[in-house]
């Protein structure tokens, strides 16, 4: 039973990272400029469904929380 419960909690998590990724993939394709062709794969009403449930912010992220640049930032490694 528990095998099964992992199973299904991974496959979820994978689903939602390929809708993530084609939500991300299709906003790229669609701010594209240069009047060439874009290959756009639509989405079935599930995933359509998927993103609506995860929300915008989880998908295109939080326009108002500042990035951390880690190249610019000290990096502390501490050893307990």
């Amino acid at each position: 039973m528990d095998n099964i419960l992992i199973e299904t909690a991974f496959a979820v998590t994978d689903w939602k990272s390929k809708t993530k990724t084609k939500a991300s993939t299709t906003k790229i394709e669609q701010s594209k400029t240069g009047g060439g062709s874009t290959n756009i794969v639509p989405h079935t009403k599930i995933e359509e469904q998927l993103r609506n449930l995860i929300g915008k912010k989880a998908i295109d992220g939080d326009g108002e929380v500042a990035e951390l640049d880690l190249e610019s930032q000290a990096c502390v490694l501490l050893y307990l």
